[in-house]
């Protein structure tokens, strides 16, 4: 499940002597979304649904006047262990594709995706070893 409560802070407080007043003003920017759904997906629904979700949050966000400039959809895609020589490889035309179609990226908004990253680290650590 997706959580979509959360609050954009803004702090501001008074500072400096009575004849040096100043104002500090503190923003934090929302800069991304991040969403991790899990590990060893094979149905390609399941990744539809997380872009309906993510375009619902970003309708949200939209609303207050706040664009996110990265949205990483983490990773999930998975290995079929039940036949594996049938499907060697997972689909990744098709994971692309559903994303391509279904996600709605806003102007100057960039996707990230984190397929293959402990395969990756596996390899770097046993070439340097």
């Amino acid at each position: 499940s997706i959580s979509h409560d959360f609050r954009i802070k803004t702090v501001s407080f008074n500072g400096g002597s009575e004849h040096t007043p100043f104002r500090y003003r503190m923003v934090y920017e929302l800069q991304g979304l991040h969403f991790h759904i899990g590990s060893q997906i094979l149905d390609m629904s399941d990744f539809v649904a997380l872009c309906n979700r993510i375009n619902e949050l970003q309708e949200h966000l939209v609303q207050r006047h706040i664009i996110v400039e990265h949205i990483n959809v983490g990773g999930g895609l998975g290995i079929d262990y039940q036949n594996p020589q049938v499907n060697a490889i997972p689909d990744f035309k098709e994971y692309f594709q559903t994303y391509a179609q279904y996600l709605m990226l806003r102007p100057n908004q960039s996707v990230h995706f984190e397929l293959g990253r402990p395969l990756s680290m596996m390899v770097v650590a046993r070439s340097t070893s």
